[in-house]
């Protein structure tokens, strides 16, 4: 409501932790405040009648990341309640958002050493990344509804420290249909 003026106490509270299972394997697990009923925001408001805090699982999941013989990151396989995977702004997908399912990422660097003397260049990589995530699901029906997402992306480092970084997705959002808004007939 814009046309309202309001003001609210609020707080946030995370903790996490990040575990390294394996060299190539870490589990993830963080705690916030928050509601359940807003998956965007772990604000907690306060003067809620003396009630107390909720407490949820913001994230839960374990990351893989294999590496070449030149411990180049390669590949990443996510699964669990993650962070985006995507390149992305905050006018596509809130920082917040935490995604629930699968991705994985390839990455390619076009910038490689033949010698021994020089270093291995990491300023040049292409990226894909693909994710598959169950976003509700409707008991005793195929209608399950899902977000299936594709990007490719190139990341360029100069030697100026300055980083571009873009890319192109595409989401698949399936069974969900959107619904006009009521009409207003003043």
């Amino acid at each position: 409501n814009t046309t309202e003026e309001r003001e609210r106490l609020r707080e946030r509270v995370r903790i996490g932790v990040d575990a390294k299972v394996t060299n190539e394997v870490k589990a993830t697990v963080r705690l916030s405040t928050g509601s359940s009923a807003d998956p965007v925001s772990t604000n907690q408001t306060l003067g809620n009648t003396a009630n107390r805090y909720a407490v949820l699982f913001d994230q839960a999941y374990l990351r893989f990341d294999d590496m070449n013989a030149d411990r180049y990151p390669y590949l990443t396989l996510w699964g669990g309640r993650m962070a985006s995977p995507w390149l992305s702004t905050d006018l596509v997908w809130d920082s917040d958002l935490a995604f629930e399912g699968v991705a994985a990422a390839y990455r390619y660097n076009l910038h490689g050493s033949d010698s021994l003397m020089e270093m291995n260049e990491r300023d040049r990589t292409l990226f894909v990344t693909a994710g598959a995530f169950p976003i509700q699901e409707v008991a005793l029906s195929a209608q399950d509804k899902w977000l299936f997402g594709a990007q490719l992306g190139a990341e360029f480092v100069f030697t100026s420290q300055s980083t571009l970084t873009f890319g192109v997705a595409y989401y698949d959002f399936v069974h969900i249909t959107g619904k006009f808004n009521a009409v207003d007939s003043d």
